[in-house]
């Protein structure tokens, strides 16, 4: 899975503002905000779509949840959220051979990829309900 993903109609465009993983409360946390655009030859639509992703990760999987909301100009709104136990970060990747932890000091390249693989079930299902 890489950032450059995009399941939004033809024309749309992702600008993407990730912020770096962080580790707090005993959870990994990944957070990002995009703004779906429709670009052309020659006009840029605007607004675009404002979209907030959170992931956090935690040993527990009532603490670990996924979801992605929509900015309507005043406030987010939630669009889809992943529970803990469907999280591919909680069930396919470094969760199964040890739980999260505050001592962990950085993401293995197979966790960050289970991240990334969450961030891309979100924006899928957000595309379905958008478009």
């Amino acid at each position: 899975m890489t950032k450059n993903f995009n399941p939004f109609p033809a024309g749309y465009e992702i600008e993407s503002y990730p912020q770096p993983f962080w580790d707090a409360q005993l959870s990994w946390h990944y957070e990002e905000f995009l703004e779906v655009v429709y670009i052309n030859k020659t006009i840029r639509r605007n607004p675009g779509i404002k979209l907030h992703i959170l992931i956090r990760s935690n040993a527990y999987d009532e603490q670990s949840w996924a979801k992605i909301e929509k900015w309507d100009g005043t406030q987010w709104h939630l669009l889809v959220q992943i529970p803990g136990n469907l999280m591919a970060s909680r069930n396919g990747g470094f969760q199964e051979r040890r739980p999260v932890s505050y001592t962990d000091k950085s993401l293995s390249p197979e966790a960050v990829a289970t991240f990334m693989t969450d961030r891309q079930t979100l924006l899928e299902d957000a595309g379905r309900i958008l478009f």
